[in-house]
């Protein structure tokens, strides 16, 4: 399979999904993981887009380091979670730059509207998760990593 092949499989599965597994490193209990759910959108270059409260214990976490992780899952059918195609992003989160905020929220609100009131409160803030390396895997046998970014 081609590294463009790869890098299908891996984008479709992030587009038809809405929510992960965001791990980040805990700053309470220093380099231990902390997982969370999150929704998230796509930014323009195809990056995963969080939004969250500066109240989370995820948003301090990766302020503090930026090195997440964010576990997606095929949520199409249950019966066997494992035969199902997953991915495990190994990313750095950042927060939107002023350029490129109006782009980010709209397209964080069309995939969630009910997200509006939350943009009128003060301590929310736009995430980009810059994906640098995939773990996929498609079901037995079938799994590899791609570099996207070094």
């Amino acid at each position: 399979m081609s590294n463009s092949d790869r890098a299908v499989l891996v984008r479709n599965l992030v587009e038809q999904e809405k929510q992960g597994v965001l791990s980040t490193l805990s700053r309470k209990y220093a380099g231990w993981p902390f997982g969370s759910i999150t929704p998230y959108a796509i930014s323009a270059a195809g990056d995963p887009l969080i939004f969250v409260s500066s109240l989370a214990e995820h948003t301090r976490n990766l302020l503090n380091d930026p090195r997440v992780s964010l576990f997606i899952q095929d949520t199409s059918t249950q019966a066997n979670p494992q035969a199902n195609a997953r991915a495990t992003l190994l990313a750095l989160a950042k927060p939107v730059p002023e350029a490129e905020q109006a782009d980010a929220a709209q397209r964080y609100l069309t995939r969630f509207p009910e997200a509006q009131q939350n943009f009128q409160l003060g301590d929310f803030l736009l995430v980009k998760i810059e994906v640098q390396h995939v773990r996929y895997i498609g079901g037995f046998g079938e799994m590899f990593w791609q570099e996207l970014k070094t």
